[in-house]
């Protein structure tokens, strides 16, 4: 059986697409063909990634016209390029001869569909975000912002009926595709929950008084990085040489950190590839995800909280949405207003006790272990994908 993962948004090394669902359905179905075709096919991004597992997923690297110019911000010879690119696309997955093509991106949406117009492929959508209200509320709610905002919310409801299943990644999304204006075939949720097979290592803790916080993903305005970067200093003004904090960052680079590059108690490793993080995640003694009040992050499941429970660490996370609601029902760690210095403080002066972090620490294992676990959860995916359900 021959897969095609689209990939125009998200790389083949995507923790979600690579590590989660190629991952395990390789490994229920060895004799699976699994091809990416994508962003990482172009020259200079397979140049430098860091991870070409063959093993897994054959990526098909881009063999047309790809001029200096097509790498540039912005141009009308780049807008012209990505059409080109575009059919490209399209042509090459037909020519694969593919059973089946999953889109994981609203943007990949009418691509695939075209794809299986003219192949008469089978679909399925694998839906990461709430698309709406990522794009309005990321771009600063302007009016553009919500011109394109509807434009993917469009092109959602023009084109997934025509998919044999949607995959979403929390609740909100499963309901949201259940309503009547969508036309779906199927919903079925798909959390991001953390592979087993990355996380055999768990998080050693002891008596301290130097905790070594860590954040992992994205770092922008709302995902809280920045005010913990604040906390973090402002608690080491306050409590040192008594107690000490030190805040880890595995992140892409951004100017929004350039302020803190001088200060020793913010510490930034860059990205690395997801089963390198999920074996240095095991160095730290908590795990922080402080999202800020958005809609967008209030519907969100946190796929770093899961991944901080299954390397065996107490959480400090907002107390609001879908992320407070599992790291409750785990029991996992301290829910805190995320805009409140006096909390943050509280939450850590807390985890300077070795039996809360360790109390912490393990029922977040033992949450990700029965409950939260990739194999029990991805199973339906699995099954639907290659055609048995």
């Amino acid at each position: 059986m021959r897969i095609v993962y689209l990939g125009v948004t998200h790389a083949y090394t995507d923790g979600r697409l690579l590590h989660r669902e190629m991952a395990t359905l390789k490994r229920k179905n060895p004799e699976a063909e699994l091809f990416y075709v994508g962003y990482a096919s172009l020259p200079h991004c397979a140049a430098n990634e860091e991870e070409r597992p063959s093993d897994i997923v054959n990526v098909v690297d881009f063999d047309g016209w790809y001029p200096e110019i097509a790498r540039r911000a912005w141009s009308p010879f780049r807008l012209l390029w990505r059409f080109y690119w575009w059919f490209w696309r399209v042509r090459k997955v037909i020519s694969l001869n593919p059973d089946l093509v999953q889109a994981s991106d609203v943007k990949e949406l009418p691509e695939a569909f075209f794809i299986g117009l003219f192949s008469g492929c089978r679909l399925i959508y694998d839906a990461h975000e709430d698309y709406f209200n990522q794009y309005y509320e990321y771009r600063g709610r302007t009016l553009f912002a919500l011109l394109i905002a509807c434009y993917f919310s469009f092109i959602e409801i023009l084109f997934v009926r025509f998919f044999e299943c949607v995959f979403c990644t929390d609740e909100f999304l499963q309901k949201l595709y259940q309503r009547s204006r969508y036309g779906a075939k199927k919903v079925v949720l798909l959390r991001n929950f953390p592979p087993p097979q990355l996380f055999t290592k768990v998080a050693k803790h002891s008596n301290k008084d130097h905790l070594r916080l860590v954040y992992s993903g994205l770092v922008n305005a709302y995902r809280g990085v920045l005010s913990c970067c604040d906390y973090v200093l402002q608690f080491n003004e306050k409590h040192s040489p008594e107690k000490k904090l030190s805040l880890h960052l595995f992140a892409r680079p951004t100017p929004l950190l350039d302020k803190y590059k001088d200060k020793e108690a913010i510490v930034y490793y860059g990205w690395i590839t997801y089963p390198e993080l999920a074996s240095r995640l095991t160095d730290f003694d908590v795990g922080v995800a402080l999202l800020k009040r958005i809609k967008k992050l209030e519907r969100n499941i946190p796929t770093k909280n899961f991944d901080f429970m299954a390397a065996g660490l107490p959480l400090i996370a907002s107390n609001f949405g879908n992320g407070y609601e599992y790291v409750k029902k785990a029991q996992a760690g301290i829910c805190i207003e995320p805009e409140s210095y006096a909390e943050f403080e509280e939450a850590v002066l807390t985890l300077f006790s070795l039996e809360e972090r360790e109390r912490f620490a393990r029922n977040g294992r033992t949450f990700v272990e029965e409950e939260a676990s990739v194999d029990k959860e991805y199973e339906p995916y699995v099954q639907i994908m290659l055609g048995k359900n």
